[in-house]
């Protein structure tokens, strides 16, 4: 495995903020070449984190005029010894750029490692396989897309709520062996917070689940006193 070290030279995120992590564009070390003519396959990045951000991925088919987003990840703050870690499979794209939307301002311990790979991270593990976003009003109840982890699996949501008028419902985990007729996983859902008003909050659950196929569901029964109540999820299976 042939692998290239790319750095970054953005400096700590500051409130607000967009940095560009990578742009195979104006990227010395690929000389503005395609990625299918350098052989490099996967992107990968280590963060060390004291705040949320967003982690964002595009594609370019022009050579950087136009850029069309393909990925958008959720990083929660890392712990004291490990680290956040993501990867985009990206053989099928011309050019990449990855960018990070930060809000809080991160701390002076802010870290990030990224490289370029010429292997390929198969279909159904790693952190890039099966992810999904669902934006949803929270008003309303929401049903994500079918999640495919498989038998003995392990699956992580990275759950955002905006809930400025406080809605009250009960996040629930959904499990399916066929894809035809999901069920409820009570075990699963213990670990989401209890039925009732969900707060604006950031909430990352690591689930072992002995199914296909899950789903994240959000059963609303009160609509809260104002709007822009909003839910993002995010998943990995492992």
């Amino acid at each position: 495995m042939s692998v290239l070290n790319l750095p970054y030279t953005g400096g700590v995120p500051t409130l607000n903020s967009t940095k560009t992590l990578f742009d195979s564009t104006v990227s010395d070390q690929l000389g503005g070449r395609p990625m299918q003519a350098v052989g490099y396959k996967r992107y990968k990045a280590s963060f060390k984190n004291d705040q949320p951000f967003t982690l964002k991925a595009y594609a370019s088919s022009d050579n950087g005029v136009t850029w069309a987003q393909f990925a958008e990840r959720y990083v929660p703050p890392s712990t004291t010894r490990e680290m956040n870690n993501y990867e985009f499979n990206l053989d099928q794209h011309r050019h990449l750029k990855v960018t990070l939307v930060q809000g809080t301002a991160q701390g002076a311990g802010f870290y990030l490692g990224q490289s370029l790979t010429d292997d390929l991270n198969p279909a159904g593990s790693g952190s890039d396989a099966y992810d999904y976003i669902v934006n949803g009003d929270m008003e309303t109840d929401i049903t994500g897309p079918a999640l495919k982890v498989g038998p003995n699996g392990q699956v992580t949501f990275f759950i955002q709520t905006t809930a400025t008028d406080a809605p009250e419902g009960q996040l629930r985990v959904l499990g399916s062996m066929d894809g035809a007729r999901f069920v409820e996983l009570p075990s699963a859902t213990a670990k989401l917070p209890a039925a009732g008003a969900l707060a604006a909050q950031n909430i990352a659950v690591e689930l072992e689940v002995n199914v296909d196929l899950v789903k994240l569901s959000w059963d609303n029964t009160s609509a809260g006193t104002g709007t822009g109540a909003l839910l993002n999820v995010q998943a990995r299976s492992r």
